[in-house]
């Protein structure tokens, strides 16, 4: 294990040596194991690097997690993938890391950007799952015309007023559940508002309350 954790710190260089000759980062062109051990060093010795990391929370017996390890597989050596890094954590065997992220099931899927960790929902084909880390890179809030624009969409969230730096916490810690938007030119006071089909706008103004409100 220590020989483990030798080669994950010394993965930087080798991805800065990569960079230099237009080569794939070593992170992208492998499943990387990740333990309690190495786990943090190697999300922050990747940042330069990686945009997205996939976190595969695993137990050996589980036949769900063996039928996803080649889809992982399919992902890590696909030469086009410059964009998600594929990580797997044994969680029978590094329990405080499966605990840290309230691990319940197997596989549990978590992605990591810009600091930030999502559970994954929806599908774990391989085009499921880059189909989802494509989308936690675009943009969190959508311009629109008035609170009420999001035609059939069940459920939505729309700034009114400049959403501020909280407000693009919350859009981008939500951002995979519902649409966020934003009223273009809007004047009116900060307040997030809450849009379900057929319902009328349910609003909340204060910033301290947008995280619980959505």
């Amino acid at each position: 294990e220590n020989f483990q954790m030798f080669i994950y710190l010394f993965l930087p260089f080798l991805a800065f040596l990569a960079v230099v000759s237009g080569e794939r980062s070593p992170f992208f062109s492998q499943v990387n194991v990740l333990t309690s051990r190495n786990f943090d060093a190697v999300l922050k010795n990747s940042e330069d690097d990686v945009p997205i990391w996939l976190l595969d929370f695993y137990a050996p017996w589980c036949g769900h997690c063996k039928r996803l390890a080649p889809v992982l597989e399919s992902i890590a050596a696909d030469k086009e993938n410059e964009l998600i890094a594929i990580g797997t954590i044994d969680a029978t065997a590094h329990k405080s890391l499966a605990d840290k992220y309230k691990v319940r099931g197997f596989p549990t899927i978590y992605w990591r950007y810009n600091g930030e960790d999502f559970v994954h929902k929806g599908s774990r084909s391989k085009e499921g799952l880059m189909s989802y880390g494509k989308r936690l890179t675009e943009d969190a809030i959508i311009d629109v015309e008035e609170i009420a624009h999001f035609g059939d969409d069940p459920v939505a969230y729309v700034f009114d007023g400049a959403e501020g730096e909280v407000g693009g916490k919350v859009a981008n810690k939500y951002k995979m559940d519902a649409k966020i938007g934003r009223v273009k030119g809007s004047s009116a006071a900060k307040k997030l508002c809450k849009v379900e089909r057929g319902e009328d706008p349910v609003c909340e103004d204060s910033e301290e309350k947008w995280d619980d409100f959505v």
